[in-house]
Formats: structure tokens, sequence, C-alpha cells
């Protein structure tokens, strides 16, 4: 890893027919200059389905 930034700007998505704004909790720069969106979360929220669901679909899309 070469760099993290917390809460590093975010972005739109859409879900279930809404747009919704997300925001990861860190952003990882490795030396390899590829990145990684990291979350963090208790597991009681992990454990709601919806919020699994709504986590999977704010992905962003590969270029």
């Amino acid at each position: 890893m070469d760099a993290f930034e917390a809460q590093p700007l975010g972005y739109e998505y859409e879900f279930d027919n809404r747009i919704c704004r997300y925001k990861p909790d860190f952003l990882l720069n490795h030396t390899d200059s590829t990145q990684k969106f990291i979350e963090v979360k208790p597991q009681s929220k992990i454990a709601d389905e919806d919020f699994r669901a709504r986590l999977l679909k704010s992905k962003p899309s590969s270029s």
C-alpha cells in the first residue's frame, strides 16, 4: 500500500429505481497504481440482507 484516504469522494448509483449516494470509509492506493474501497461496518449491519444488497449494488463499474 502506498497511501490511504479516509472517506474519499463518493459517487452515485441506482438501487430500486432510485439514485443513491455512496461514500466508502477508505480508499487504498497500492504501489502498483490499483485502488480499493474499504467499508467498515459492525456485524449487525452486515447481517441485514437489504444492507448487503445495497452495498453490492453500490460497487463501481469496472472500466
